[in-house]
């Protein structure tokens, strides 16, 4: 896995219910919003199933933003109002930052049913839901999507945030299998870009 390393202070710190990641610019000149083990000293369990989540992703043939390992100076953190070094003395664990990547619930609602026949990859919306079911995946739900949408490749569905695959972390106690409601399956948005649609074809 490649590293890089960070060349200035972070840009912006995401105001996340979780982990809340960093946006830094490195030396290959793009961005990366870096997370980062908050819990210096201990192992960065969760940094590794984001590495292990994306490369299975790569895989499946998911659209997983490109990720790296980025190096972190810590004198791009000092002073810091939220991030402290100490943050940063275990890589972190970077995915590529892509402005044109928009938050689902932008598109949640009418606006979606309206646009439902725009998005190209739909059955990867399924495809998603089977991948967290296979790693146990339990943060991508009806009540957190963790999806973005690339709005410039046929709404195409881009997968996030995998630090709680292995029903998070607790592999060495062997995994239960998720069910149907704790997954993107009983959501809204199946209903709007499947069952809907079917239904309507059927009435016609």
């Amino acid at each position: 896995m490649e590293a890089i390393r960070s060349i200035s202070s972070p840009e912006k710190v995401f105001d996340t219910n979780g982990s809340k990641p960093a946006l830094i610019l490195c030396d290959d000149l793009d961005f990366y919003v870096c997370k980062y083990n908050r819990i210096p000293g201990t192992e960065a369990k969760k940094l590794f199933n984001e590495y292990l989540a994306g490369s299975f992703a790569k895989l499946w043939r998911l659209a997983i933003p490109e990720f790296k390992l980025v190096l972190v100076d810590p004198l791009h953190i000092d002073g810091h109002k939220y991030l402290q070094p100490a943050f940063f003395r275990t890589p972190c664990f970077g995915s590529k930052y892509n402005n044109r990547l928009s938050e689902i619930d932008e598109f949640y609602g009418e606006r979606m049913a309206s646009m439902k026949k725009q998005f190209g990859h739909r059955h990867e919306f399924l495809k998603i839901a089977l991948f967290d079911i296979w790693l146990a995946n339990e943060d991508r739900n009806f009540n957190n999507y963790n999806l973005l949408i690339d709005i410039e490749n046929h709404n195409r569905f881009v997968p996030i945030d995998h630090d709680a695959i292995f029903n998070t972390g607790n592999l060495d106690k062997g995994l239960v299998l998720l069910s149907d409601n704790e997954t993107l399956i009983s959501t809204d948005i199946t209903r709007q870009l499947f069952l809907e649609q079917h239904s309507t074809g059927s009435a016609s």
